[in-house]
């Protein structure tokens, strides 16, 4: 099928090589990803002209539709397929291009179009549950790194904020309530700490996640230090319109007993210069 269109196409601009045909790029225009169909997209002109919409892409004519010089979509439009597919010329910046052929090549229109984001993916943790062991006399501020999560959706949408629930019940708290906290923490200062370490890169987003390191101050708390822990860490997402989406992961903490051969260390870090 692309290479008849091809094919087509050599003909005609062969045809029409002597008349210059006129090459226009219209202004970029905003559309949201998952709105209706039929919704109207730009006007290109309210002649006659014959229009033409090329299917380089093999989802042109599939997605979108020219009705008395307007055009339209036909089908739903999503952002994420559209990376996924690599429709967009940049996936960070989700820009597709309509080619639109003019009376049989006497004019060729360009029609960008970028696809905004609607924060419609929540943020996804690399596993469902972890288990992290520490020894109960190590010294404050001993951390665990591991994976956090990361969210799919672009810009603000995608920024997350985590929240380390130490109420020592899973499911405790209700998710509804989660997303209106804004403190870090439940019940878990000052024994344990969440920290960010980093945020995933948009290099590889596909398979990168935030970098979480949990820091555990034994020595700190004024309680009794228990064998085993069960925690929850919420990931929410950032949205503007005040509609984020919130997941979790099941945090799992043993505390094992000193080991005889066990070194102590004096600092909680170190920092060598080579």
């Amino acid at each position: 099928m692309m290479i008849i269109i091809i094919s087509i196409l050599f003909v005609i601009i062969i045809k029409n090589s002597y008349s210059n045909p006129i090459i226009k790029t219209y202004p970029v225009v905003d559309l949201l990803e998952n709105i209706p169909l039929n919704t109207f997209v730009i006007e290109l002109t309210n002649s006659s002209n014959k229009l033409i919409l090329i299917n380089l892409n093999e989802f042109e004519t599939k997605l979108f539709s020219i009705i008395n010089g307007n055009i339209y979509t036909k089908d739903l439009i999503d952002r994420e397929e559209f990376i996924d597919k690599k429709y967009c010329l940049d996936k960070f910046y989700c820009k597709i291009e309509l080619q639109i052929l003019v009376d049989d090549g006497l004019a060729y229109w360009i029609i960008p179009i970028h696809i905004i984001d609607e924060n419609d993916n929540k943020p996804e943790f690399a596993k469902n549950e972890i288990e992290l062991k520490f020894v109960e006399n190590v010294s404050n501020g001993y951390k665990i790194y591991f994976e956090g999560a990361k969210d799919i959706d672009e810009g603000k949408n995608s920024e997350i904020r985590y929240i380390l629930d130490c109420s020592n019940s899973l499911n405790n708290n209700n998710n509804n309530e989660i997303l209106y906290l804004n403190q870090s923490s439940i019940n878990c200062y000052p024994l344990f700490e969440l920290i960010l370490i980093s945020k995933s890169s948009l290099i590889s987003l596909s398979n990168n996640f935030d970098k979480l390191a949990l820091k555990f101050n034994p020595s700190l708390s004024k309680k009794n230090i228990e064998n085993e822990y069960k925690f929850i860490i919420y990931a929410i997402d950032n949205n503007q319109y005040g509609k984020e989406l919130i997941n979790s992961m099941n945090l799992f903490i043993k505390i094992e007993e000193k080991d005889k051969n066990f070194i102590k260390f004096l600092l909680s870090e170190y920092e060598f210069i080579i």
